[in-house]
């Protein structure tokens, strides 16, 4: 899947798992494990769609990780 340019898209977008990763560049694994310790907050939109995330929230985590800062 090729990347999401994020800065062009509505901040109330919710991003599936296979967008997260080709912004974030990482597995579906690590993906996962980001949510699963808190550090990617998500939703769970019914019970087959899985996980969303809001691009907004995705931004906050990519400028907070560049800055290495403490967020979210």
């Amino acid at each position: 899947m090729d990347a999401l340019d994020i800065d062009k898209l509505p901040g109330s977008r919710l991003l599936n798992w296979e967008q997260c990763c080709a912004v974030l560049g990482v597995s579906k694994s690590t993906f996962y494990n980001l949510v699963n310790m808190g550090e990617l907050p998500a939703t769970r939109v019914g019970v087959r769609a899985g996980l969303r995330v809001r691009v907004d929230t995705l931004r906050e985590y990519l400028r907070c990780r560049v800055a290495s800062e403490v967020c979210l």
